[in-house]
């Protein structure tokens, strides 16, 4: 994992800020489902304005339509990174650590690719996760069906000057805004073929260790899930190699 970062001064800091803020590092799973990987990414596009990078690992589709659509974006300098599985799928483990190691940001937040964004959602994370140090993993909403209902995972509420959160037993891993600090404290994902056991170990181990699992009230989503229901980060794509930069490529623009 990235650890060594240098500001302006050539003074070692633990992450990148931008800006006075601390980077968030966006890290989108894509796996099949190429209709929903294009919304996603546009609906982040367009109501994301906190700094980010984008980093987009791309696990094996069947179809070579996601992998064809993120290298035209990462030749644009349209995400930050992209890391590509042109093989067998290896799971949400190992893309979520693949991510993650690259990663530049203070808060490293997991995303499938069915996802639909609010607007000022980042903001929003943000400032809970710097309001709350207690929380280890954040989701972003709330899951409104058995077995994974929010009311039945619900433990209190918590509230900080004009932000509320739900702290919980568990939340659905489809998003997860985890603090730099906390993934080097505990380490990697479980690797594997589970389709919901890499994530769900990891913040049940966290909360063990004495971390808050953690929800923006039922009310206030930040995203919306439409969707429900080889080791390495430098491969070739059609006979070019996609690399990653330890200069990351952040969002949004100046000249938006």
């Amino acid at each position: 994992m990235q650890k060594k970062f240098l500001n302006d001064l050539n003074e070692q800091i633990p992450h990148i800020v931008v800006g006075g803020k601390p980077l968030a590092s966006l890290c989108v799973l894509s796996f099949n489902r190429p209709t929903y990987l294009h919304q996603t990414i546009a609906s982040l596009k367009e109501n994301t304005r906190y700094p980010y990078e984008l980093i987009v690992v791309e696990d094996g589709s069947y179809v070579e339509e996601n992998a064809d659509f993120l290298w035209k974006l990462y030749k644009a300098k349209t995400i930050s990174s992209l890391i590509l599985n042109p093989g067998k799928n290896q799971g949400v483990g190992s893309s979520i650590n693949k991510a993650f190691h690259v990663a530049h940001g203070k808060y490293l937040i997991k995303l499938d690719s069915d996802l639909e964004y609010t607007p000022g959602w980042l903001e929003k994370t943000v400032n809970i996760m710097e309001t709350f140090p207690e929380i280890g993993c954040l989701g972003l909403f709330s899951y409104h069906y058995p077995p994974a209902r929010w009311q039945d995972l619900l433990i209190r509420y918590e509230t900080r000057g004009d932000i509320t959160i739900q702290v919980a037993s568990d939340q659905v891993g489809s998003t997860m805004c985890i603090p730099r600090a906390v993934y080097e404290e505990f380490g990697d994902f479980i690797q594997g073929s589970y389709a919901f056991g890499a994530d769900y170990m990891k913040k049940m181990e966290i909360k063990k260790g004495g971390y808050w699992i953690a929800l923006p009230p039922a009310d206030k989503d930040l995203v919306h899930n439409v969707g429900f229901g080889l080791d390495k980060t430098s491969l070739l794509w059609k006979n070019e190699e996609v690399k990653v930069s330890k200069v990351p490529l952040i969002f949004p623009k100046d000249d938006k």
